[in-house]
């Protein structure tokens, strides 16, 4: 099941057709079930619920608190942050190019009809090689959404799997975290799978496959050589990008 999973992965950068989407049973977004559920508080109404809620993009995500007299250099990831890609045109190229490679080394034709739909993943999810489960857990462990493909699942049946709501995340046989943007494609990928694949146990092996296509894709340079500059904006340089960062209208 392992070998099977990383298919997948490795392909995650490889080209189009006219695609459609695997199914239409995702009701709503990973976004939507953490604000909804998990990470509100127990004791908040629905009505203050509906009153504070706020849409991704104008949340602020606060780690923990920083004594800024104390820092004297800052430091800048390049790529997403710097170095500045078009979004959702980017990721879905990711997406096309990982399952054009799965269909080259014998996955089924099918897969070409899927479409990269950027509502669906979200950063920081965790996959479960056992169970196909695309998983949000805290900093702890602690499940707070569980979807199978794009079927969200509720309590009982999450129990199921899950007797205490809670994973060794260091269990990295089982567990892999997608926690970087680079990670968007593949995360929806993942579940197109497993939905596609619903009726046959292989979500190890698919993960497998994923994750050396995308490797080897990388290490091709192929988006680089197909794609040269098309997906990075012609504008302020990185350089540029950290100095405006320092501006009067940012501090």
């Amino acid at each position: 099941m392992q070998l099977r999973f990383r298919a997948i992965r490795c392909c995650l950068l490889t080209s189009k057709s006219t695609r459609i989407h695997p199914t239409n049973k995702m009701t709503t977004s990973w976004s939507d079930r953490l604000q909804n559920a998990a990470d509100v508080p127990a004791n908040m109404d629905k009505h203050a619920l509906k009153k504070y809620r706020r849409e991704a993009y104008h949340r602020v995500f606060v780690n923990r608190s920083l004594a800024m007299e104390k820092i004297k250099c800052f430091g800048f990831d390049m790529d997403y942050t710097l170095a500045v890609y078009k979004s959702p045109e980017y990721e879905s190229l990711g997406f096309e190019l990982t399952v054009e490679r799965l269909v080259s080394i014998g996955y089924p034709q099918e897969l070409l009809s899927f479409a990269y739909d950027s509502t669906f993943p979200t950063r920081g999810l965790v996959f479960d090689t056992l169970y196909g489960n695309l998983l949000k857990v805290d900093a702890y462990g602690n499940l707070l959404v569980c979807a199978h493909g794009f079927n969200f699942i509720r309590g009982p049946e999450t129990r199921e799997q899950y007797p205490n709501k809670f994973i060794q995340r260091d269990d990295t046989e089982r567990f892999y975290i997608l926690n970087t943007l680079f990670n968007l494609p593949e995360t929806y990928l993942l579940a197109c799978l497993v939905d596609f694949f619903t009726n046959c146990p292989r979500y190890t092996s698919e993960f497998s496959a994923s994750e050396r296509c995308h490797i080897a894709s990388l290490r091709d340079g192929q988006r680089q050589q197909l794609h040269a500059g098309s997906h990075l904006p012609h504008g302020p340089s990185p350089c540029q990008c950290a100095a405006a960062m320092f501006g009067r209208d940012h501090l």
